[in-house]
Order: C-alpha cells, then structure tokens, then sequence
C-alpha cells in the first residue's frame, strides 16, 4: 500500500471534505486498490510454470544436442518454497555469449534458482543456481555429448584476451 493510498484512507477516515468529497476519494481507493491487484507478482505455481513453459521451447546449438537432451529426459528439478525476488527470463544473452533460460532474482539482477545454460562453446547447463553461476543439483552436457549430473559447482569461465573465440567451463563434482 502506497503513501497516495494512505493519504486518502486517512482524508475517508477524518471525514475531510476540504479538498475533495467522500466518493471521489473512495473512487480514488479503488482505483489505487485495482492497480495493485493487477500488479501483484506472480504465484509460485505461475513461476513454475512459466519456467517449464520457457525450458520447453529451448532450441539447442546442435540437433544432435537436441537429440541427447530428449534421450536424457528432463532435468529433475529440486522445487523450492519460495520464490520470492525471482522471475523468469527467457534467453537472456550475456557478454559471455551464454544465453540463459530461467529464474533471475530481481533485487540482484543475476541468475538464481535454476535454469538452462547454453554457452558460447555449445556445450549446455540444466540445474541449480547461485549468485549467478551454476551451483548445485546439475547437468553438463559438452558439445561432444559427454554428460556430467551430480552436485555441480562452476569454478572457472575464461574468456582469454587472444583474438580466437574461446570460452570454457570447468566443473566440479562436490563429494556428499
């Protein structure tokens, strides 16, 4: 509830008639009421969906990535309970030549949660997120086809300063 809405709450209240009358600020209040309503952020069930709707739609750097990932089945996400601060965003390009397909915490503008990655080698990450970086539950696929699923950390992308194209994503499997 804004500071406009309480100023008109307070007037209704006080009986205050000095500037405007009773059903004008009543008219007021709903109006203001009416737009937060519409502006109310999206369920978790909404999110969710948005996200499977989104990861569904993904076309990869290669068919024969498009085929593993269909042999592969999909990623068996860990749900969490709460979402607040995060939206979905769908191929969100970064400098890295990475596009991103999925939950960004928008109080901190980097990637959360979990989410696809397909980076600029062609090679793609399905799993969790942490202060942007993959980070968790995970799945790496190479460009060559070779899978990684476990407990992923990304510990290194590199873009070197020589004039080739080349990044690259080292990842880690955690021991439990």
């Amino acid at each position: 509830i804004n500071a406009e809405y309480m100023g008109l709450l307070n007037l209704q209240r006080m009986g205050a008639t000095c500037c405007k009358s009773s059903a004008e600020i009543e008219a007021e209040l709903k109006v203001i009421l009416d737009s937060q309503k519409n502006n109310a952020p999206p369920t978790n069930e909404e999110l969710e969906a948005k996200f499977l709707e989104v990861i569904g739609k993904i076309e990869y750097p290669s068919p024969e990535m498009q085929k593993k990932i269909t042999e592969l089945g999909p990623f068996n996400y860990e749900i969490r309970p709460d979402l607040n601060y995060l939206n979905v965003e769908a191929g969100d390009k970064s400098n890295e030549g990475e596009i991103y397909y999925g939950f960004m915490n928008t109080l901190k503008g980097e990637r959360e949660y979990k989410g696809v990655i397909i980076f600029g080698d062609g090679s793609v990450f399905q799993g969790h997120l942490e202060n942007g970086s993959p980070n968790g539950l995970g799945r790496k696929i190479n460009k060559d086809l070779e899978c990684v699923e476990g407990e992923l950390s990304l510990i290194h992308i590199s873009e070197p300063t020589r004039p080739l194209y080349i990044s690259y994503a080292v990842f880690c499997l955690k021991k439990k």
